[in-house]
């Protein structure tokens, strides 16, 4: 009788804490997919910059003459979803 109770509590208090987990785990996901974003546009702006610094170096401050360094057109394509 003993080890029925046992294992019955250790059952109840496993699956207590394996949906405590999963609720964490679901709530942590949410809370990053929604900050994506912004964490990529971090990126990309640190980036952007690191690049126009090398430029500078490179070619100095006049942002005139890195006209040659890029296309005159971009082309883009877009997804729908």
């Amino acid at each position: 009788m003993y080890w029925f109770f046992w294992c019955l509590i250790v059952t109840v208090t496993s699956i207590v804490f394996l949906n405590f987990i999963i609720a964490e785990v679901g709530a942590s996901y949410s809370n990053v997919k929604g900050q994506v974003d912004v964490f990529v546009m971090q990126e990309r702006g640190t980036l952007i910059n690191e690049s126009e610094d090398m430029l500078r170096a490179r070619f100095g401050t006049d942002i005139v003459t890195w006209n040659h360094l890029f296309p005159k057109y971009i082309i883009t394509r877009e997804e729908d979803i």
